[in-house]
């Protein structure tokens, strides 16, 4: 799989090309085409990259550190869509120190816990380079660190799960030494030691529900056991009582994805949340195994306009196909009544024409996550996602309606 070209008198990476470029093998001269990047039919990513349009095997290969920046750049741009992914980009803080990032991704805004942005090394047999004080340096210049080595790539996809946040990293650790501990210790006008750390608001958003209701819980039990309340003695708590997560997501409609008698399982529900709110969820795997899951809040407006879906594989509509290429049908931006979350819901035609893929993407704090379900596309899908998606409306109407 290529991941160079010549353009002219240049050489070229994936994504410095357009389709319209006029691009060449820079080992067999023969012409290349770019490809976008896509996810196959099992999930697996694969990079941007260029192809000969001819059917000749060409032994050229790509050197091998810019290829995994080729990789490196396509896998981040897809999963921070709305960020600026750049090559090679030098970055000064106001003291004058100097780093030069092999991938750099920018930020609109910094976002928690990843700061501006992310910094991207990629070490190809590069063994001298000082990796703690590179850090502190993107630290300080308010950036994540993502250190990518030979072993996180495939030939078309690379790891990025392990980036190093800025926060909780670029926070100074110092240990006092045994004099400065124990004047602190014996100081009995000492005092208390106060230090502010902001935590991630998505994680108090996210336990608020189970915080609120243990409150409740907890009051009523003191107030019976004390005799303050005027109502009467409380209930014991039950078990299920202190675990609400077991019962935080309960179908309220669902819909199978899968074909009868298929030991793949993939379905679409429209789920109860914590705080009493609606999600939409995609899961799949394999039979008495857990399955993976993406939930995605819903407003009024989103379950509106996620009845559209079916009408795009409507009997008798013409499904387009490019040759080699993903289609998208629909691709919905939803609003998720929450300020911090990014989801978007994409119906696509793989390439062959093979059925279709119902893909999830989901980003919040900074981390994104995606999840595709490839099914068969008929009359009795069509039929059967058009009924789920008219209760999907009706469900998330009632449940949002002023009293």
């Amino acid at each position: 799989m290529p991941f160079i070209a010549v353009r002219g008198d240049e050489r070229a990476l994936p994504h410095e090309a357009s389709k319209a470029d006029t691009l060449a093998c820079p080992a067999c001269g023969d012409p290349m085409s770019v490809v976008s990047s896509y996810s196959r039919s099992d999930d697996t990513f694969v990079a941007r990259h260029f192809r000969h349009k001819t059917t000749t095997e060409c032994p050229g290969e790509s050197p091998e550190h810019d290829r995994m920046k080729s990789v490196a750049h396509s896998k981040l741009t897809e999963a921070f869509p709305d960020a600026d992914v750049t090559f090679e980009t030098a970055l000064t803080d106001d003291t004058g120190v100097h780093r030069q990032a092999d991938v750099l991704v920018s930020f609109p805004e910094p976002r928690h816990p990843l700061g501006k942005g992310i910094a991207v090394e990629v070490q190809y047999r590069n063994y001298a380079k000082d990796l703690d004080a590179t850090e502190q340096d993107y630290y300080q210049m308010g950036y994540s660190v993502l250190w990518l080595y030979e072993r996180h790539f495939t030939d078309h996809d690379v790891e990025i799960g392990h980036t190093r946040p800025l926060w909780p990293n670029a926070v100074p650790h110092e240990t006092p030494t045994p004099t400065e501990l124990t004047d602190f210790t014996l100081d009995q006008d000492g005092g208390s030691v106060e230090l502010d750390v902001q935590f991630p608001p998505d994680f108090f958003e996210a336990i608020e529900p189970l915080l609120q209701e243990a409150f409740e819980k907890g009051k009523e039990q003191a107030s019976s056991e004390t005799g303050d309340s005027d109502s009467d003695e409380g209930e014991a708590i039950s078990f299920e009582d202190l675990t609400p997560v077991n019962t935080s997501f309960n179908p309220a409609e669902k819909v199978w994805l899968s074909g009868k008698g298929s030991s793949y399982l993939k379905s679409l529900e429209l789920v109860t949340a914590g705080g009493g709110g609606l999600a939409l969820q995609l899961s799949k795997g394999k039979k008495g195994e857990s399955p993976e899951s993406i939930r995605i809040p819903l407003s009024q407006k989103d379950a509106a306009r996620l009845t559209s879906i079916p009408t795009a594989i409507q009997p008798g509509r013409r499904i387009p196909q490019t040759e080699g290429e993903w289609d998208d049908l629909r691709e919905l931006w939803l609003e998720t009544r929450s300020p911090t979350l990014t989801a978007c819901v994409t119906l696509t035609v793989p390439p062959g024409n093979d059925g279709l893929t119902l893909q999830f993407y989901r980003k919040e704090g900074g981390e994104a996550s995606r999840l595709g379900a490839k099914f068969d596309y008929t009359r009795q899908k069509y039929e059967d996602l058009t009924e789920f998606f008219k209760k999907v409306q009706q469900e998330v109407n009632e449940r949002y309606e002023p009293a």
